[in-house]
């Protein structure tokens, strides 16, 4: 009787629960990579999306319905991260365009 318990009261939980993927984006200033907090991440087609922290950490609700998150701040070019896997810390280095800071 406890097992079945046990059973109804965790499998919803593991039907329901949502993947996520994390990361950190940085920028490149004085050929040193810092944090670029407040930058947009999204998923390419769509509104789901999210801002990084002060650190420049995010998280986004995986979706295997989307195949590329979007990272776009102001000066820098837009760029297109593809992402296969939940299970898969991103990390990645925006160079900007000009010295706007």
């Amino acid at each position: 009787m406890k097992h079945i318990l046990y059973l109804l009261l965790v499998l919803p939980a593991l039907l329901f629960s949502q993947q996520k993927v994390s990361g950190s984006i940085l920028e490149l200033q004085n050929n040193k990579e810092v944090p670029l907090p407040f930058a947009n991440v999204f998923w390419l087609n769509s509104q789901v999306g999210t801002v990084t922290d002060i650190d420049g950490n995010f998280s986004i609700e995986f979706s295997a319905q989307y195949s590329k998150l979007v990272v776009s701040y102001v000066g820098i070019p837009q760029i297109q991260l593809p992402v296969a896997n939940p299970n898969t810390a991103i990390r990645h280095v925006l160079r900007s365009k000009g010295n706007f800071r």
